[in-house]
């Protein structure tokens, strides 16, 4: 399999030696080749279905380190005691890390930027074959979509390893102006209830209060019943975007619920954050198999001109199928799927992952709006046909397919898709 990031490689100039203090040359990736794709393990077929491209889980170097180090003098995080021990917790060099990388090489491309990677971000590709280390990173997307694109995706590969009774566990942050509020109740409840706290308690909460609500002492869980809320306290955008993302869920029916103590890790989370539990056969109870978190408020303070809207995905699970899992060739696909309308939208995610059972792999660009923007992303690619789904369609539970070359047209039963586009040519 050729990696994107070994394309990029490939096609780069080199810098002249001579000029050590040139500006850093913008690393651009050359088109995409469908064909390159090739034997991929399943997680990462999946993940191509809904959008990513395969990339090599990049390494921190001394530079990522240096701006962790800032970072947290700024902030004041030096001697720290914030609990951040839930499992596959995002931390603050994986962010510096992952900025870096999209500075240096994807700086002038169309966003969002989807990467789907064979290991952690810092710890580079994920060498073990008991286990499945894998991350998903959405760039420059701060829309509801990214959440539904990232939960839906990931629920997908935990079904092909044979996870079941998946459950989505979520909550959400907001923006600075929620988190801002969010804190100040917080730190007002838990002052009235600050003789109840355990030593070390108190000392989290001189800190940072919202790291209270991830403690795992029993007088603490028993006070934080009766905490303020995150989700009390969000703007109306925050409140609103966390609304489309629950309703992604519900239309594609992926069981969630809330969990208010749900920070995730509070040096750089904002917005949403989940976890993806689920058990296997062998397991008696659900363990956590994925953490998903944004971090859109940390490029500034890494020393970048212009905040980065981040979603990252950190995967963690037994191979159970192993190596038996390597599909051959992903062709390229025939179609692009166009929506239209948030009902259109909605039932997007439902349709790919409907074509995928079928092994029918279609474009999209989910993250666009209009009609020419979608047409455009087509018409550069090279796409024959276009799948359009508009309100109408919607309701209807058809799609219209258009050749792009004749601009004929004509109306399909979604059921009826996988045989039509198998017979396409």
């Amino acid at each position: 399999m050729i990696y994107l990031e070994e394309q990029i490689k490939q096609n780069n100039k080199k810098v002249p030696k001579k000029n050590k203090k040139a500006e850093p040359v913008i690393k651009t990736a050359r088109k995409i080749e469908y064909s390159e794709w090739k034997n991929v393990d399943k997680a990462t077929e999946v993940a191509i279905y809904y959008g990513f491209t395969p990339f090599e889980a990049p390494i921190s170097n001394k530079d990522d380190v240096l701006k962790e180090k800032t970072f947290k003098k700024t902030e004041g995080l030096g001697k720290s005691t914030r609990n951040h021990s839930l499992p596959l917790n995002y931390d603050i060099l994986e962010s510096a890390t992952i900025l870096r990388i999209y500075h240096e090489k994807f700086l002038n491309q169309s966003l969002p930027i989807m990467l789907a990677l064979n290991g952690y971000v810092g710890e580079g590709k994920n060498k073990k074959t008991n286990e499945k280390k894998m991350g998903l990173e959405i760039i420059g997307s701060s829309r509801s979509v990214a959440e539904a694109l990232a939960i839906t995706s990931t629920v997908a590969i935990l079904k092909e390893y044979k996870y079941e009774d998946i459950v989505v566990e979520i909550n959400s942050l907001g923006d600075k102006e929620s988190l801002s509020r969010f804190n100040r109740e917080l730190i007002s409840y838990f002052r009235k209830n600050i003789n109840s706290l355990p030593a070390h308690c108190r000392q989290i909460f001189k800190e940072d209060a919202i790291s209270l609500l991830n403690c795992d002492n029993k007088t603490c869980q028993t006070i934080n019943e009766e905490a303020p809320k995150a989700l009390s306290c969000l703007s109306d955008f925050s409140r609103e975007q966390f609304r489309e993302i629950l309703e992604y869920l519900e239309k594609l029916e992926i069981p969630y619920k809330i969990n208010n103590c749900l920070v995730g890790n509070r040096d750089i989370t904002a917005q949403t954050v989940f976890e993806i539990k689920g058990k296997t056969n062998a397991t008696a109870h659900q363990e956590i198999l994925a953490v998903g978190t944004r971090h859109d408020l940390l490029a500034k303070k890494f020393g970048y001109k212009k905040e980065v809207p981040v979603l990252s995905v950190k995967m963690n699970f037994k191979n159970q199928i192993k190596n038996k899992d390597l599909v051959k060739k992903i062709e390229k696909p025939k179609l692009h799927f166009i929506q239209l309308g948030l009902d259109a939208k909605y039932k997007a995610l439902g349709l790919i992952e409907f074509l995928r059972e079928h092994h029918i792999f279609i474009n999209q660009s989910l993250s666009r709006d209009k009609m020419g923007s979608q047409l455009g992303m087509a018409e550069k690619m090279k796409i024959p046909f276009v799948i359009i789904m508009g309100q109408k369609e919607a309701l209807e539970n058809t799609v219209m397919i258009r050749n792009t070359k004749t601009r004929s047209q004509q109306t399909i039963f979604v059921k009826d898709l996988p045989e039509y586009i198998k017979n396409l040519e």
